[in-house]
């Protein structure tokens, strides 16, 4: 396997990881476009890694779908800028755990870095770059990114095919 396979490999689990946490919060979203200006929002960073690979994960979601999202929005919580914030760390905390989780089977165990929230400045925002997948979704008009940038450290890496990779390739259906 190639070092461009093992990426197109990565970027999959990475957004079906997205899909899966914004799913299980019951969040409307839908595929969007990159927007035409960059995405007003708040940037939170974590990383994962291994001997063999490192994951860094940036998110930039408006403060609207942070509180959209966010498990206790139907209580009376107050919504002030500090729970958001923590909401903004534990969805990328989430998406990362859920990629590391579907890796640890194929590339081994990653270790997870503490979110961090990051001041947006000029060259830090989500960009395209040859390691990296940028994902733009939309939840209620409000357009949002999940970028995973992906580095292989070592040429040798190899992801193991797990039996759920083995019947997807198959198209195989099941039916209950």
């Amino acid at each position: 396997m190639n070092k461009q396979q093992i990426i197109s490999q990565i970027n999959a689990i990475f957004e079906q990881s997205c899909r899966d946490v914004f799913t299980g919060l019951d969040c409307a979203f839908l595929d969007a476009k990159p927007p035409e200006s960059d995405v007003v929002a708040s940037t939170v960073e974590i990383d994962a890694s291994s001997s063999d690979l490192y994951l860094d994960l940036q998110l930039q979601i408006p403060k609207a779908i942070l509180q959209l999202s966010h498990p206790m929005r139907d209580s009376d919580i107050d919504m002030n800028d500090e729970v958001i914030q923590d909401w903004n760390l534990e969805l990328a905390n989430r998406i990362l755990g859920k990629v590391k989780g579907r890796l640890a089977t194929r590339a081994g165990q990653l270790k997870l870095g503490l979110p961090v929230q990051k001041q947006q400045t000029d060259d830090d925002h989500v960009n395209d770059n040859a390691n990296s997948t940028t994902m733009f979704f939309e939840i209620e008009h409000e357009v949002f990114a999940c970028q995973l940038r992906i580095e292989i450290l070592n040429d040798k890496l190899e992801l193991e095919t797990t039996e759920e990779d083995a019947l997807e390739s198959e198209g195989e259906l099941e039916l209950f």
